[in-house]
């Protein structure tokens, strides 16, 4: 019956760490606040599925998503959370790794998913591994404004949905020489547009 957890004091997190730690439990709002890094497979892995009251969940200072899976499936099924990854990820500026931010959160169609900060992207190893493994949806609009480096398999979805991909027009040259670029690192069915 726990409702709250506030581990603003953690500033580490290993492999396994958070797994399971919350998995089906009442809790409704969590605070992850001290962690700059993670880096560890499977860190917060299913942490807080199939948590139907979880409204609030925040990771303010972390700037870097290392390692394989480290947000396995972490808000699955947490169908009260409806914070943007911006509100979520405020300060993230990398995502690197094999199913790095396979969060498992279920999108409508349509959606547009935004991560202001962003600065670098290393996607999956292989044709079968991608970054955004279980947050992709059709027709849905990715935003990247201070993009300039993405390399690997970044989405994985090939020609199955459409959608469109964001960068800042200023980053363009960058982002055009980027691995992946002619092959839209995997999204091969979306549109790419810088915007002004």
């Amino acid at each position: 019956n726990i409702k709250r957890i506030i581990a603003n004091d953690v500033e580490t997190i290993g492999s396994g760490g958070f797994s399971y730690c919350f998995y089906g439990s009442r809790i409704e709002q969590a605070s992850f606040d001290g962690i700059e890094e993670i880096n560890g497979g499977n860190a917060f892995s299913n942490c807080f599925h199939s948590c139907y009251y979880l409204t609030y969940l925040s990771f303010k200072k972390l700037k870097r998503l290392l390692g394989i899976s480290p947000l396995h499936q972490t808000i699955a099924s947490s169908s009260a959370l409806t914070m943007t990854y911006d509100e979520i990820f405020p300060s993230l500026e990398e995502i690197s790794g094999n199913s790095a931010f396979d969060i498992g959160r279920s999108y409508k169609e349509n959606d547009v998913i935004t991560f202001s900060k962003v600065k670098k992207i290393t996607g999956g190893s292989a044709n079968y591994y991608s970054t955004f493994g279980t947050i992709y949806t059709k027709n849905t609009v990715w935003n990247f404004p201070s993009a300039t480096e993405f390399t690997g398999y970044i989405w994985n979805i090939g020609t199955s949905y459409p959608g469109e991909i964001h960068f800042a027009a200023a980053n363009q040259a960058a982002i055009e020489a980027c691995e992946g670029y002619s092959y839209k690192w995997g999204f091969r069915n979306a549109t790419i547009y810088f915007d002004l």
